[in-house]
């Protein structure tokens, strides 16, 4: 509601007094946000990410962003053709860097709608390979730091580029990057599903109580953060080559924490893993145990999320696989576009069990609470600063309110066929361009 000449006029008659009075009050409406939740533009919109990364690299899915509305999923627009790799700088940009050539598409989370795709950097062309430390691919923001990712590959010696998540005026949106920039890592945890790939975490050297990045055979030259001093010295040594430098690699590391796993080579397939955390405010190292593998956690906040695995010798059936996709298949969208989908059912790991549990584990006091969902393709979302979680389970949306140690007003948010294929999400107050009559729900 604003004021207007219209407004004005209403008040002729009125005493001046009152006109005063009625002036401020709209003022003040005026200053005031949409309630949260409430219909129309300043409501909060949730948005869902759908990808698949192929480890095979031949084949891609296409990416695609959508909303949901009443309990359905709008498609708001198709991002890339093919996904490598999804990256979140925590400061409002989610950066996909599609299969093939590298093209980076930055989805911008107060204009979800507006397609914004980064061209292949000249002269060091992002060429997305599924072999862990061969490149790096991370999130940068932080103090004096504008957002955006940099990226570096032994093939071009590693030498680092830098793509800014904004359009400046008069400034290149590629650039030169330092190895400097990676004391200012936003690294969330890589998406969940059976196709998810951990080897675009960030992780490096360990030297004198420090990790270096990248991980080669020599030292390293981009700092990650330090080690605790307590790390066991065998920690981090590569099982069947104690000629190769100790290494770590970041499970987490955002502008409140820091966490780290490095191995023990005799027990490097034991679970749980043994991380690491730094709370960067207090300046004081944790230790937590996390049932962790081939899925890695994802940090919201102070909460670390995991999809459990455990030890499978007996090569046990993890629950739900009846439930999964059993072939790929082609889905008609609601604007017309053909939406190729993958087969689920078999493509998660067998040397592990998923019982169908998901932990979340609180950094900052301590508290662990688990969701049973029954299904082993399930995966938390979101965790939001007011508690509210949001979890996957196969190709349902659940959410649920963090009541001290336990959840409760477990809700259904959206079912259908490509929710299998959803592995990020976020809100926004920006109206779905697409769907205008999507749903708006409570935001953060």
């Amino acid at each position: 509601m604003c004021i207007t000449p219209a407004t004005l006029r209403l008040t002729d008659a009125l005493p001046s007094r009152t006109v005063c009075f009625l002036l401020a009050l709209l003022c003040m409406v005026c200053r005031t946000p949409a309630a949260k939740g409430g219909a129309g533009p300043g409501g909060w919109y949730l948005y869902l990410l759908a990808g698949t990364p192929t480890p095979d690299g031949i084949r891609g899915f296409p990416v695609c962003l959508y909303a949901v509305s009443s309990g359905r999923l709008a498609l708001v627009r198709q991002v890339a053709a093919g996904l490598f790799s999804v990256a979140n700088d925590l400061s409002g940009h989610l950066y996909v860097l599609s299969l093939g050539m590298g093209a980076i598409s930055v989805i911008h989370e107060n204009a979800p709608g507006e397609t914004d795709v980064v061209p292949p950097p000249a002269g060091n062309a992002i060429t997305p390979t599924f072999q862990f430390y061969t490149q790096t691919w991370d999130a940068v923001a932080g103090p004096g730091v504008a957002p955006g990712v940099v990226y570096a590959d032994w093939t071009n010696h590693w030498t680092v580029t830098r793509i800014f998540g904004d359009v400046t005026p008069g400034q290149p949106r590629i650039v030169r990057g330092s190895w400097g920039l990676y004391r200012y890592l936003q690294c969330q945890g890589p998406g969940g599903g059976p196709y998810s790939f951990s080897g675009t975490q960030p992780g490096g050297t360990i030297e004198d109580e420090k990790i270096m990045a990248p991980y080669t055979l020599g030292p390293g030259v981009g700092y990650l953060g330090p080690t605790p001093p307590f790390l066991p010295p065998q920690a981090g040594v590569v099982a069947g080559y104690p000629d190769r430098p100790r290494g770590a690699s970041v499970v987490a590391d955002t502008a409140r924490f820091f966490a780290i796993w490095a191995p023990l080579p005799a027990v490097v397939l034991q679970l749980p893993r043994t991380v690491y955390v730094l709370n960067k405010a207090t300046r004081r190292w944790s230790v937590t145990r996390v049932p962790f593998q081939d899925l890695w956690p994802r940090l919201f906040g102070p909460w670390l999320a995991t999809t459990v695995q455990e030890p499978n010798p007996k090569g046990r059936e993890s629950p739900g696989l009846d439930n999964e996709r059993a072939n790929e298949v082609d889905v008609d969208t609601p604007t017309g576009v053909v939406r190729e989908l993958p087969r689920i059912r078999g493509r998660y790991p067998e040397d592990v069990y998923m019982p169908g549990r998901l932990l979340l584990q609180n950094f900052a006091d301590g508290r662990n609470m688990t969701i049973r969902t029954g299904q082993q393709d399930s995966e938390i979302l979101a965790v939001r600063s007011d508690g509210l979680v949001l979890y996957r389970v196969n190709d349902g949306i659940f959410s649920a309110q963090i009541e001290g140690d336990k959840l409760s007003a477990t809700t259904l948010v959206v079912k259908g066929e490509d929710v299998p294929e959803i592995h990020w999400a976020f809100w926004s107050n920006a109206e779905v361009e697409a769907q205008p009559t999507a749903k708006p729900v409570a935001g953060p």
